[in-house]
């Protein structure tokens, strides 16, 4: 396949738009990022400020090899979260999902489903991909 495999391209769901992020997405990830409980396993700390939110969308747009989208609720158009791509290698044809973050008011909604189905489907049918990998902590009950 000819697409770019470090592109953020919009991909629409009925649940989940994921769109790249952006900065000003930060005022809205640091109303998502509502709890302690969405943030232990991940690599950054949750953001409690407008400068800290600034300051980790910075961070997700400058982060080496990974791939960040924004996800919104599509009937809302809030930030809920952020996922990515990374371990990108398009000569392999493999791409690993993850970095993917929700605040609580979007847990059991299948936002978090039809972002990885939305994912999936760009990995697979866009890209061409023909391994898709992603880890979770396995004491991540959710």
């Amino acid at each position: 396949m000819t697409e770019d495999w470090t592109a953020t391209p919009d991909l629409d769901g009925s649940l989940v738009r994921l769109t790249a992020v952006r900065l000003e997405h930060a005022p809205g990830l640091l109303a998502a990022a509502d709890s302690d409980d969405v943030f232990p396993w991940m690599p950054v700390l949750r953001p409690t400020t407008p400068a800290e939110a600034e300051a980790l969308v910075q961070r997700y747009l400058d982060w080496p090899g990974v791939h960040f989208w924004t996800q919104l609720d599509a009937r809302t158009g809030e930030p809920v979260g952020v996922t990515s791509f990374y371990d990108v290698n398009a000569e392999l044809q493999t791409v690993a999902i993850g970095h993917t973050w929700l605040g609580t008011r979007a847990w059991r909604t299948g936002i978090n489903t039809e972002s990885k189905l939305l994912l999936l489907t760009h990995a697979f049918e866009t890209l061409g991909a023909v391994r898709v990998v992603w880890h979770t902590d396995d004491r991540n009950e959710r």
